[in-house]
């Protein structure tokens, strides 16, 4: 059997492309044919959602991985209209927005306006006692720090210092990272993750002044949704809703053992159900470890660059408590755990309070993450031992002493890619060493958000189509 593509990967970025294969190519009245293949027994990859039931038949829904996505990039949006699912769509709960910071034995709330991890609000910030005297006037003084002129990336951590200071890294932007990317600070390239962050330096000389122009460029368009979104069903039903608008042959359970080019181009692959297929163009969604390993044996240099992207190993914890047994638990979001505080958990989200239809109404739901850069030994625990650590944390941080209800964990191996200094262009370089007719998309290349994949597989679409 002959496709013209075949897809390796049923996450979003490989379910992202084969829906714009098919929507750009009947825009332009062509065919396209496509095989969308993947080993799971979902589709999705890391977004998986689950309706846990305790004994009344009251439910919880996890998460096992984003649970929500940034709405201000447009893709994931668009994606949602296009896929007729807008009634799915929910809110944050911008009244129980605070995030705290866990501090030498306290909560403190982050000052209201920090976007990311700088302040756009006067007053809240001056008035906090997260940061000391000397660091506020260092922060107050961050529009006179001169302007970086080299172009060479930098990694996170000397960009906060240079330009925010010490205090600011290690109180807000470390703990913030090893919450969404589970990484070190000190190897993280700026370029690559915040590259906004790059651009208002170069633009604005001050990141203080571009947030704050950004803001009211923000109110002027007044979006309708709050910065974070997810789906009501869980964020598996933008993944189930992708695969059930799918025109092409989609596989799960079947992986591609092997692929070899073809004399005349294209390529032969070898399936797990012993099937052999060729393709005129295949797209790469894997790892970038496991996607080297297939095109080790024809394309040897983009294969050792793809081995270069170092990953990291996550995992999650959800506990359940009935809301009468917590009932000092503070309002927010959740809680953000300094390095330096020296604990199993990285961070805790609030499930139950930042969204709603996540618990029922007489209990409380927690996410706690783990591992990543900072923790990496415990993903070697046992579940039992991960639970008994992360309670004892739960205990000091938030008071809770009482039994929960229901507990889930689950592990992502291997599963978070790492974007160090210098990404971008090992990404450039990877891109362009790559055989005619081989595509990668995915986490680890341009992004690793969901709507940045879903970006990459629009992308990947189009240049196929080409």
């Amino acid at each position: 059997m002959h496709y013209d593509t075949v897809i390796i990967g049923g996450g979003v970025s490989g379910l992202s492309t084969a829906f714009y294969l098919d929507k750009f190519a009947a825009a332009k009245s062509e065919t396209h044919s496509y095989a969308l293949l993947d080993s799971a027994d979902y589709w999705g990859g890391k977004i998986k959602s689950r309706k846990l039931q305790i004994s009344n038949g009251d439910y919880f829904l996890i998460e096992d991985g984003p649970d929500s996505f940034v709405s201000q990039k447009p893709q994931a949006m668009e994606l949602i209209k296009e896929l007729k699912l807008e009634n799915q769509i929910i809110d944050a709960r911008g009244h129980n927005s605070r995030v705290w910071i866990y501090l030498k034995g306290r909560l403190v709330a982050l000052p209201e306006g920090v976007m990311l991890m700088v302040p756009t609000k006067f007053l809240p910030f001056i008035t906090s006692s997260l940061i000391s005297i000397k660091g506020k006037l260092r922060v107050v003084a961050e529009f006179l720090v001169t302007k970086r002129i080299v172009k060479e990336d930098e990694s996170l951590a000397a960009f906060v210092r240079r330009r925010m200071g010490k205090e600011v890294l290690e109180k807000i932007a470390e703990p913030l990272l090893a919450g969404i990317f589970s990484a070190d600070p000190e190897k993280q390239s700026i370029s690559a993750t915040f590259p906004h962050f790059v651009e208002m330096e170069r633009k604005y000389g001050s990141l203080v002044v571009g947030f704050l122009r950004a803001r009211f460029k923000k109110k002027l368009s007044s979006s309708k949704h709050s910065m974070f979104v997810s789906l009501k069903d869980g964020m598996q039903s933008l993944s189930k809703a992708l695969a059930g608008a799918l025109r092409g042959k989609c596989s799960l359970k079947n992986a591609v053992t092997e692929i070899s080019p073809l004399a005349d181009g294209g390529y032969r692959l070898k399936l797990s159900d012993g099937i052999e297929i060729t393709a005129s163009s295949v797209v790469i969604t894997l790892p970038a470890y496991a996607a080297g390993r297939l095109i080790a044996n024809f394309a040897a240099n983009a294969a050792s660059q793809l081995e270069c992207i170092r990953y990291v190993s996550t995992g999650s914890l959800y506990l359940a408590y009935k809301k009468s047994e917590v009932v000092d638990m503070p309002k927010g979001f959740g809680v953000l755990v300094p390095k330096s505080e020296q604990r199993t958990i990285n961070s805790i989200s609030f499930s139950s309070q930042k969204f709603s239809d996540r618990s029922p109404k007489d209990y409380v739901l927690i996410r706690v993450s783990f591992g990543g850069s900072r923790n990496p030994e415990i993903m070697s625990f046992d579940d039992e031992s991960i639970l008994n650590k992360v309670k004892l944390d739960l205990a000091d941080i938030l008071g809770i002493s009482a039994a929960p209800v229901l507990s889930h964990i689950h592990r992502w191996k291997e599963a978070m890619p790492q974007y160090d200094v210098g990404h971008q262009s090992r990404i450039e370089k990877l891109e362009n060493s790559l055989p005619s007719g081989l595509f990668l998309a995915g986490s680890a290349f341009h992004g690793v958000s969901v709507p940045d994949c879903i970006m990459q597989g629009r992308k990947t679409a189009s240049a196929l189509l080409k």
